[in-house]
C-alpha cells in the first residue's frame, strides 16, 4: 500500500528531500484508510506541517522506532520504509521485489541523476549502505496520522 503512494506526484512547493516524500506518502495512505480526523490535507498545506514538524521531517524520521536493521543482500519486504541513519541520513520506500524508491538517492549507487524521484535495486546501493534500519508500515502510518503531526504514538 506505501509502495503505491510513491506514484503520486508530490507538488514541488517545498524542496523535496526523501524524508519529506516519504512522509507525505505515508500520511496520504493514512488519509486514504480513514485513520486522520478531518480529511484530506491540501497538498501545500500538508507540505507545510511536514516542514514545520519539531525537529523536521528527518529528526521526526530518526525519531521513529525502528523494526530492526536490513541488509540489502536480501530483498525486504514491500511497503517497509528503510532508514540509512548514517551522514547523510536516508529514508525510502520498498516498492517491489528488488525495488527502492525515494527521492535524492543517487549516493547509495552512484547512479544519475542526483535529485528527484529514483527507483533503484538493492544490487546497485555501494557495499558501505547495505545495511540500512527498517520502519514498519504501521508505524510511519500512525505517526502521519497523530494528533501531533510526526510524533509516534505509542
Amino acid at each position: 500500500m506505501l509502495a503505491q503512494q510513491t506514484e503520486i506526484q508530490i507538488p514541488p512547493i517545498v524542496q523535496i528531500t526523501c524524508h519529506i516524500a516519504v512522509w507525505y506518502w505515508a500520511r496520504r495512505l493514512a488519509e486514504a484508510q480513514g485513520l486522520v480526523m478531518g480529511g484530506i490535507l491540501d497538498p501545500r498545506v500538508l507540505l507545510e506541517k511536514i516542514c514545520g514538524m519539531e525537529g523536521g521531517p528527518q529528526e521526526a524520521m530518526k525519531a521513529l522506532p525502528k523494526s530492526g536493521q536490513w541488509d540489502l543482500k536480501m530483498a525486504p519486504p514491500v511497503d517497509t520504509v528503510l532508514f540509512w541513519a548514517g551522514k547523510p541520513t536516508h529514508s525510502a520506500v520498498v516498492t517491489g521485489a528488488g525495488q527502492i524508491t525515494g527521492y535524492n538517492q543517487a549516493y547509495l549507487s552512484g547512479q544519475s541523476p542526483l535529485g528527484g524521484l529514483t527507483t533503484i535495486a538493492p544490487s546497485q546501493i555501494f557495499p558501505q549502505f547495505k545495511l540500512c534500519f527498517t520502519i514498519a508500515q504501521m508505524t510511519i502510518l500512525k505517526a502521519a496520522a497523530a494528533g501531533r503531526f510526526g510524533v509516534y504514538p505509542g
